[in-house]
């Protein structure tokens, strides 16, 4: 239920239009954001986030901090803290 409810969450960032992500960029960001809300309790970093999701390091740091606007550690800390 609490991984549903991250997905959920990331979901309605990209919907409220607070983050621009273009088409092709969907379901990278969707793999991604569902991966660190299964694994945010293990000490996962953003190379392993680009192995499990077929992307390169850089393009999950562009992912985070030029679509998300939150550094990868912020998030992983804020899904923590919740």
């Amino acid at each position: 239920m609490e991984s549903y409810l991250h997905a959920l969450l990331g979901e309605i960032i990209l919907v409220a239009g607070s983050v621009e992500v273009e088409e092709g960029d969907l379901g990278v960001v969707q793999r991604i954001l569902s991966y660190c809300t299964e694994h945010y309790k293990e000490d996962i970093t953003g190379k392993d986030v680009a192995k499990a999701c077929f992307v390169s390091e850089s393009y999950v740091t562009k992912i985070f901090s030029g679509k998300l606007r939150i550094p990868f550690r912020s998030y992983i800390n804020q899904l923590r803290v919740s």
